[in-house]
């Protein structure tokens, strides 16, 4: 069945693919080809996100983070416009804040970005495209932020903290942040651990499901169909989480189904 899907997608047997599906009380199965296995290690891209956003989850479970605490409590380096920006704006993509597009230009070819890059360019712009609260607007430079917030509230790293607190507890012994302010996608994991990952949210091994998942909401009471990095969805009655992530060369997908459906 799993071939016949991968073949009915349109991939061809000797592209890079690695498919990764689990029914509930059933093991998981894979299908790789391409080069590709279920343990070749990947840039999983915007799927990082989630798990920025669990780091984030565990800092608010242990108390010592608040969504309603403002940008700029966390880093008074920014432009008074900071004081705008709630963390649950940034969790949301609804901050405002603007993509920075010469920010990105390099980002590939240069060393890792520091925190002091981040905030340089953050406080070079003009300050949020839009009032935060008021409308969606997916912004991977909000979760670059959420990189540093990450930091400050722990005393550790964005490296480190996912390492101590969710890689090593899950077993995910491969997964890694490729710097300590890649927040937004800088994730190199595997689909056997990628899988290993939807375990641990369907049980709530972590116990912040229920953060992860829930959606969140404009200023004006508007429900959004994203959670925390994670698109918060129905299919035929049932709960769908997913979401993607591209990178150069690379694109991810992960979703996941309560009513019984593969989860990859």
């Amino acid at each position: 069945m799993l071939t016949a899907l991968i073949r009915h997608a349109g991939y061809g047997t000797e592209e890079p693919l690695v498919v990764g599906t689990r029914r509930a009380g059933r093991p998981p199965v894979y299908s790789a080809h391409g080069g590709l296995t279920a343990d070749t290690a990947v840039p999983v891209a915007s799927l990082s996100k989630q798990i920025t956003a669990a780091c984030v989850a565990l800092l608010v479970q242990q108390r010592r983070l608040d969504t309603a605490s403002m940008l700029g409590e966390w880093l008074p380096e920014l432009p008074e416009w900071a004081h705008g920006v709630r963390m649950q704006h940034l969790l949301n993509h609804t901050s405002g804040l603007p993509e920075l597009t010469g920010f990105w230009d390099d980002y590939l070819t240069t060393p890792p970005r520091t925190a002091a890059d981040v905030i340089r360019a953050l406080s070079a712009a003009d300050g949020p495209v839009s009032p935060p609260g008021t409308e969606f607007r997916y912004c991977s430079v909000g979760y670059l932020c959420l990189a540093v917030v990450i930091h400050r509230a722990s005393d550790q790293p964005l490296t480190e903290f996912a390492r101590a607190h969710i890689f090593e507890p899950l077993g995910m012994a491969t997964s890694h942040y490729l710097s300590d302010v890649a927040g937004d996608g800088g994730v190199q994991s595997t689909a056997e651990e990628l899988m290993r990952w939807n375990l641990a949210i369907e049980r709530d091994e972590l116990g912040i499901a229920k953060l992860l998942h829930t959606p969140g909401r404009l200023n004006d009471g508007t429900p959004l169909v994203y959670g925390w990095g994670i698109d918060v969805l129905e299919h035929k009655g049932q709960p769908l989480h997913k979401h993607g992530g591209r990178w150069p060369g690379v694109s991810t997908q992960r979703a996941a189904s309560r009513s019984g459906a593969p989860t990859s």
